[in-house]
């Protein structure tokens, strides 16, 4: 009788035959024939079935080939709202996700702890077993509130049943990373608005998008929605949407812009302070919208205390020649950039990037023009994030309470959006006590390349899980792997993170049978849920199926009365319709047969968004937009907590954070990381078509390069494809030069890829970038990276980038 796939991998890690795909032989796991019906043999069985892309957290719904039960081939589902039938390319890649050479084919751990420690297989049980025990270890010592799980932004199931089993622990760490938005976006939304989540941005119905350094087009948000919606929003006749990027770098959204403003890098901010200056000066900020909606754009008091609002700010630091000063923009560019905002009828400004920030005050600074213009919860403006109303996989009876506490102490600030990573680095010095026992790890994409002190600090926490598919960032500093399948072999249930106002649910069964012995973190977190004790006796039902907690999250939905199953574009706006006049009614009228239409179009969306009253959308008490962070800032007095801002008002209004002038030496230049095309998001970055898409054609793929200004590149002696080592106070990585006429004089590009030591091969090509010489993080409130804060040197080298 021929032994089964997890069979067979138990032979051959017994015989010694590796750990990784790569190692055991794709041969000896995948049957490429198969016999027909009746034991003939014939041509293997094709399907095309419904799964949910991996590849970042928007969740797009995708639709998979199969042949003879493999996966050959991806495209979009054409009922998914967010896409409608298109991928972007890391989307397309996910193929090449459950292929890759370098998954683990089953669970693993060292011997013993350090980086340099082999891996030795093991069995689920026994990988099941030396986890539990180590959980029940830190139960019997009153430790079991020190675990923590980080998993990618969004919701879903996955994030249910880690809180669900995180509750049952005692411990209330659960964090969430998202690759797709600024890493103050969240924190600047709590203070400013008292959302729990960031903003939403209404692109497709704006006219006119000013996009400060924001990557709006390569990766942002959900880049197929953004794709889609740019380009329908390009096709609109006379309420065209106009783009215009203001940038130190000519990235590929500024090069579709309908104009380009260079600028002094990391000073986005401060332009947008002048702009406000000037809508101010002309008399073109809405009044009455401020008046009754915005706290801190004038003068307040607080008690006996008198304190300076942004209006009086603007008045006297952010003139039209200061601003061009500090930027480098001419004063009547200042003047038609700000005439071209306001006369739109439905002008945008976005400020978000990837890879670093404006932090939580810049951002403050660039979504001002939004606030002053009278842009919240308006058509093409900025909205709230609408949660999908699932229903609660554990009884509220039966459900033990979340125990106070957090990983932010004292010296940081209380705000909902901090970044997990630098905040590790800045509570372990390498001398104090981890802040974790016990850390689970979703992969390598929630390190997203972090800093050389927050990964020293991650490798002395005692126990480090990952539940990666393979070799990353993740398993160069874990103690065990279990590993999951990709998203093409599971069943999904996953709500993405907010983006554009609206509420989606993606949900699918698994498209092929597990290539390898893998299992859903789901099923992981249940069988560990069943064997500890809970800390209240609550927690997650015993025997309960993944697919059974799906199920009540999607009766949930069946009883909010609202949305529909994916579904065409006139059917979508037909119940949008129905839904805003009060008349929504379904023709399914029992929970199976909705549960099965949800199924069957890939997911749920409710495309109602409820624009005209900005209160549903401020949360503060006061019921408006806070300019100035005077509550948080109460808030730090009344809890004896000291915040890293100065205690001055202009401290807490919006205002640049960390910029200074560019350039001023022809060795010395200001760093700005970014993100190219393809590489973010989730799941393994060891996809060498994205690789290949990744780096300037003429330079190669796989190796590190600069974007330098020619005039730079001249003063330097550098050709282009000529070698340089790139120095900073805290790395140095060996480059080839692009010269590159859409860079800033005065700084130097770079990118930044979410790679680790572990990689797997492709990705150890890639041999640095800008995360090996970004210093601490340096951005209030949230410890985020900020654009332009690092200075490196040049420097000649012969012989190959390495």
């Amino acid at each position: 009788m021929p032994l089964n796939r997890r069979e067979l991998l138990s032979a051959l890690l017994a015989a010694g035959g590796g750990v990784t795909l790569g190692a055991v032989g794709l041969p000896r796991v995948i049957e490429t024939t198969r016999p027909a019906r009746g034991g003939k043999w014939g041509l293997p069985k094709e399907a095309l079935t419904l799964s949910v892309c991996g590849g970042c957290p928007a969740a797009c719904s995708m639709r998979v080939r199969t042949v003879g039960g493999n996966a050959v081939g991806v495209s979009g589902n054409p009922l998914c709202p967010i896409g409608r039938g298109g991928l972007c390319a890391r989307g397309a890649a996910q193929v090449e996700a459950v292929y890759d050479p370098d998954r683990l084919v089953g669970p693993v751990h060292r011997a013993h702890k350090g980086e340099d420690a082999d891996w030795q297989a093991f069995t689920w049980d026994d990988a099941t077993a030396a986890v539990v025990t180590k959980l029940q270890e830190l139960q019997r010592a009153g430790r079991q509130h020190r675990v923590a799980i980080v998993l990618p932004a969004g919701s879903g199931l996955a994030h249910d049943v880690a809180r669900v089993f995180l509750r049952q622990l005692g411990s209330p760490h659960f964090y969430t990373v998202n690759s797709l938005r600024d890493p103050a976006a969240t924190a600047s939304a709590d203070l400013s608005m008292g959302l729990g989540a960031a903003w939403c941005y209404d692109l497709g119905q704006a006219d006119h998008v000013m996009a400060f350094g924001s990557p709006i087009l390569e990766g942002w948000l959900s880049p197929a929605w953004v794709s889609r919606v740019f380009g329908k929003g390009r096709e609109r006749g006379r309420s065209r949407l106009d783009l215009v990027v203001v940038s130190s770098r000519l990235s590929e959204t500024a090069a579709h812009a309908d104009r380009w403003v260079p600028v002094k890098a990391g000073t986005e901010p401060v332009l947008a302070l002048g702009l406000a200056h000037l809508l101010q000066r002309e008399h073109r900020i809405d009044q009455d919208f401020v008046s009754k909606w915005v706290a801190g754009f004038d003068d307040w008091q607080d008690g006996a205390a008198h304190h300076r609002g942004l209006n009086e700010l603007l008045r006297y630091a952010y003139t039209p020649q200061m601003v061009s000063d500090a930027t480098g923009v001419s004063v009547p560019t200042l003047h038609s950039l700000v005439r071209g905002f306001a006369a739109a009828k439905r002008p945008l400004a976005i400020g978000e990037k990837l890879g670093a920030t404006a932090g939580v005050f810049g951002l403050g600074a660039i979504n001002a023009l939004n606030v002053l213009t009278g842009r919240v919860m308006q058509t093409g403006g900025i909205l709230p994030s609408r949660a999908a109303p699932t229903g609660p996989i554990v009884d509220a009876a039966n459900a033990p309470a979340l125990p106070s506490g957090s990983l932010v102490g004292p010296e940081h600030a209380p705000v909902r959006g901090v970044a997990l990573w630098p905040a590790l680095a800045a509570l372990t010095d390498g001398k104090g006590e981890p802040p974790f026992d016990m850390l689970f790890i979703f992969d390598g994409s929630v390190l997203d390349a972090a800093s050389p002190a927050a990964i020293a600090a991650i490798r002395r926490i005692p126990t480090v899980v990952s539940f990666a598919t393979g070799l990353d960032a993740s398993t160069s500093v874990a103690d065990i792997v279990l590993p999951a399948p990709t998203n093409l072999e599971q069943a999904n249930d996953v709500e993405p993170p907010p983006f554009d106002g609206r509420s989606y649910l993606a949900v699918s069964a698994a498209a092929m049978e597990p290539l390898l012995d893998t299992r859903p973190i789901v099923d992981t977190l249940l069988k560990l849920s069943a064997k500890v004790d809970g800390k209240d006796g609550g927690g997650l039902p015993a025997g309960i199926s993944a697919a059974k907690l799906t199920r009540r999250r999607l009766d949930g939905l069946f009883a909010a009365r609202r949305g529909l199953p994916y579904s065409s574009e006139f059917e979508e706006d037909w119940t949008r319709q129905m839904e805003e006049a009060g008349l929504w009614e379904s023709t399914l009228h029992k929970s199976k047969d909705f549960a099965r239409a949800v199924y069957q179009g890939g997911g749920w969306v409710d495309p109602v968004v409820h624009y005209g009253n900005p209160g549903a959308a401020l949360l503060h008490s006061d019921r408006r937009y806070h300019l100035h962070g005077a509550g948080a800032r109460r808030r730090a007095a009344e809890l004896a907590m000291a915040y890293p801002v100065d205690d001055t008002d202009d401290a807490w209004l919006p205002h640049p954070e960390g910029t200074h002038e560019a350039g001023g030496t022809t060795t010395e230049f200001d760093l700005i990381p970014y993100r190219p095309r393809a590489m973010f998001g989730s799941g393994t970055p060891n996809l060498p078509s994205l690789f290949e898409q990744a780096g300037p054609v003429r330079n190669g793929a796989y190796s590190p390069w600069i974007e330098l200004n020619p005039a730079d590149a001249e003063n330097l002696g550098f050709q282009q494809g000529d070698n340089a080592r790139v120095v900073s106070d805290h790395g140095a990585v060996n480059v080839s030069v692009h010269r590159h006429p859409g860079i800033q004089p005065g700084t130097v590009a770079m990118p930044l890829m979410p790679v680790g030591d572990d990689a797997g091969r492709w990705a150890q090509k890639w041999t640095g970038g800008a995360s090996d010489l970004l210093g601490p993080a340096a951005a209030v409130l949230v410890g985020s990276r900020l654009v332009a804060g690092t200075r490196v040197r040049i420097e000649a080298i012969s012989g190959e980038p390495s």
